[in-house]
Formats: structure tokens, sequence, C-alpha cells
């Protein structure tokens, strides 16, 4: 992998870089004037730009880089604090002051949500075991700034982390978060999210498994709940999960806690 700059970026920004390539064992290259697109054909090694404000990901021989940027959740999470409904907030059962383990970062956008609804009193602690996407929400999570400072205040509770989930639920404590949250990558792709792409080129695939929903169970206090398509096998795993139908293509799948 390289990492550079983008070409405006300051001296701190270089430092950080260097020290991001440090930590991930990878070339550091100076920017100079070279154009991304170019380079990613001549060296078809995976590149990650650093900003002053925000950075970018661009895959091996990508078309589009990965970058943050709060989208349709800065509607989902105005809604939610103005007392509105969501879906996704109605299936887990958010509330002030809950506690949320967001197993599937991603682009954020859920975390964004579950922290606006949880609120200053709450905490959402996501995980992404895709090191590069952690690294470029994890910055945006803090310095993209909206006009509104609620939102704002509410992406930067949002606390990430770089780990596998199923390594991450085996170390936790029993009943140590009030809710589990995954939404793993669906591998039939629905045709309207395009924004979704650079994501899909950057993602850990594998699907929803037993044996991490069971140590999910063991790890929540109040529920496990799941984001799925709608023909996945996964149902099938789960016939106990009560379905929340969120969108004519997925659904929510909600596991109580046994108590």
């Amino acid at each position: 992998m390289i990492i550079t700059t983008t070409k405006s970026a300051g001296a701190i920004t270089a430092q950080k870089a260097e020290a991001l390539a440090v930590r991930w064992d990878a070339s550091y290259q100076q920017r100079n004037k070279r154009s991304i697109k170019k380079w990613l054909l001549e060296t078809g090694e995976a590149i990650y730009v650093a900003g002053d404000e925000a950075d970018i990901f661009y895959p091996p021989n990508s078309r589009n880089g990965f970058f943050f940027h709060p989208s349709m959740a800065k509607l989902r999470a105005k809604r939610v604090m103005d007392g509105g409904r969501d879906p996704l907030i109605e299936a887990a059962g958010i509330s002030e002051g809950m506690s949320v383990l967001d197993c599937t970062l991603g682009l954020g956008s859920d975390s964004i949500v579950l922290s606006a609804a949880s609120g200053k009193t709450g905490q959402v602690q996501a995980l992404e075991k895709t090191k590069e996407i952690e690294e470029v929400v994890k910055k945006g999570l803090q310095q993209w700034k909206q006009p509104d400072l609620l939102l704002n205040e509410a992406m930067e509770r949002v606390r990430t982390m770089h780990a596998d989930y199923s390594e991450w639920l085996r170390e936790a404590s029993d009943a140590s978060w009030d809710v589990v949250y995954f939404d793993p990558m669906f591998h039939e792709a629905l045709a309207e999210s395009s924004s979704m792409e650079p994501l899909r080129e950057a993602a850990s695939y594998g699907g929803l498994q037993a044996a991490d929903v069971r140590e999910a169970l063991r790890v929540c206090r109040k529920r496990v709940v799941f984001k799925e398509h709608a023909r996945s096998p996964v149902w099938n795993t789960f016939p106990e999960a009560v379905r929340k139908k969120s969108h004519a293509a997925f659904a929510y799948g909600i596991l109580e806690k046994d108590v």
C-alpha cells in the first residue's frame, strides 16, 4: 500500500501520513503533482490519501475512492433528534442513555443515527474490520462539520475501532452493552445504492455467522439487531428473529435477550 497526501496538504498532515505508514507498515511517498488515477494504473496498489480535512482510500485498481460523507444520516439523525421515527431506532429500541455496539461501521451512517438517538448520556462504539475504512470514517466523524451543532455532537460521540467483531465479541464481558447491531455487506447489491460502490470495493465480506450472534446475545443486555436482504439465507439461520420491514429489499431482524 502507498500512503500519500492531497496536493494541498500541509506539513502536519504529511507528518501524520508518514506516521500512519509506519503504523501500517506501508510505503509513504510524497504526492508532488501525481494523478491518483494514473498512479493506481501504474502500481496496481492501494493508495491512501491523507488530507488536511478529510482522507480518501483507493483500493487497488479502483474507479472511485472511499471517503466519508454523512449523506442520508444527516436527515435521519435530524428526524430522530426532533422526535421523529426511524426504522433502525425502533427495531433496536434505542432511547436516551443507552449503549450500543455497532459491529459494522462501514460508512458510519447507522452509528451517527444511533448516537443521535442515545443522546449525550449514551454510548456508541463502532467496529470496522477494514483498517482503511475505519481510519477514513474516524477522521470524518471528528472533522466534518454541519450547521446543526447537535448533529456535530452526535458524530463526535461515535467511537470507532479497527477490529474484527468475531474476535472482539469473544473478548467482551457478559451484558456489557444494551444493544448489539450488525449490518454486514449484502452479497446481492441494492441497485439504487450507487453511493455504496466505493465501500463495496474496500469492505470485508463473510456474512453473519450463528456463532457471532450467540456471542452478541451474551454481550448484550437487551437485544441483538441485524439488517439483511429479504432473500438472505440468514433468515433461515435465525427463524426466531422478529422481522421489522424497512425497505422492499431488506428488513431488520430482532433477537431479544433471554432473561
